[in-house]
Order: structure tokens, then C-alpha cells, then sequence
């Protein structure tokens, strides 16, 4: 602690308050609660079903 020039006693009254403000920051769990619309799924029937086989083997190419 020497950045802060702290003498032992003033650690020593600091280093709990600090893990205790951390406990308390930890133990606090968040009330906020996101609604989310519900989406429908699309299906796409147009795209070939080996489309993503292409792409992959398409990248082979240039390593």
C-alpha cells in the first residue's frame, strides 16, 4: 500500500471495509427482468440444405 501512504493501523481498518464492500457487491443479486417479445421461427425452403457443406468446403480452398 505504499501508493496510498497508508500507515498499518489505517490498512488494517481499510483492507476489511474494502473485502466487506466487495462481499456486499457480490452477494446483491439484480432485480431487472427483461421481457422479451416472443418471435416466431422462419424456415427458409428456398436455400439448397447442403448450402452450409459449400460454404465449408469453399474455405478449404485458400488455406
Amino acid at each position: 500500500m505504499q501508493e496510498l501512504n497508508l500507515t498499518i493501523g489505517q490498512m488494517l481498518v481499510l483492507l476489511p471495509l474494502l473485502i466487506l464492500l466487495l462481499l456486499i457487491t457480490l452477494r446483491k443479486h439484480s432485480y431487472l427482468e427483461i421481457d422479451l417479445p416472443d418471435i416466431e421461427q422462419r424456415t427458409n425452403k428456398g436455400i439448397n440444405p447442403n448450402y452450409g457443406a459449400y460454404i465449408q468446403a469453399q474455405s478449404k480452398y485458400y488455406n
